[in-house]
């Protein structure tokens, strides 16, 4: 999932690259990207909720099973600003609060911010609710994470899981995510990364 995230990011001209967990600049005990010359410096993903199928190697042994298998797992997606800067943490909390219509099929209305000074300031952003209604979104949080000395914009999706099985006697599996957050997405947290490093 992670290499998925930076062919996006690359094919949308940001310089991106994937961070081992080992590096010493990876977050949250996992893999990172990387983002240079961006307010956002940094993307981790996190498991949410939901499903994950189970699918890696190889199984041998006759057999005509096969197809594929699909789950749909929700996916934090942390948008990573390093330093505080001796910001307050309540300045900084905001959280996209969203008004829908309709039982089944629900249809975001309107979108209100709630939180601190950085809330209000993007309540104030006509372009961003813009942005925000045309890709349906109706989560997006942000706070201070005083552990890590970085501010987090989180960014919940998600995600297509599918695991597929081919072959007769030796059957190989794979793995891929997609349905993937577009590249608007991080446009859309860039934004507010630089309203959060202005307060």
């Amino acid at each position: 999932m992670y290499q998925g995230m930076v062919d996006v990011y690359t094919a949308g001209g940001l310089n991106a690259q994937l961070l081992q967990k080992d590096s010493p600049e990876a977050l949250d005990g996992g893999p990172t990207i990387k983002v240079a010359g961006r307010n956002v410096e940094f993307v981790t993903i996190r498991f949410k909720s939901g499903s994950m199928n189970k699918g890696k190697g190889l199984d041998i042994g006759p057999s005509i099973s096969g197809g594929k298998e699909l789950s749909k797992p929700k996916f934090g997606f942390h948008h990573i600003v390093r330093g505080l800067a001796g910001r307050s943490p309540d300045d900084l909390k905001a959280e996209l609060k969203a008004s829908t219509r309709g039982l089944i099929k629900k249809e975001v209305v309107d979108l209100t911010w709630e939180g601190g000074r950085l809330a209000a300031a993007l309540a104030a952003d006509t372009d961003l609710k813009r942005r925000l209604m045309e890709l349906r979104a109706s989560e997006v949080n942000v706070s201070a994470d005083e552990k890590n000395n970085c501010i987090r914009i989180e960014y919940p999706a998600k995600v297509r899981d599918v695991v597929e099985k081919k072959g007769f006697i030796v059957k190989q599996t794979t793995t891929k995510f997609e349905e993937l957050p577009p590249m608007g997405v991080f446009e859309i947290c860039d934004s507010i990364a630089a309203k959060a490093k202005s307060l």
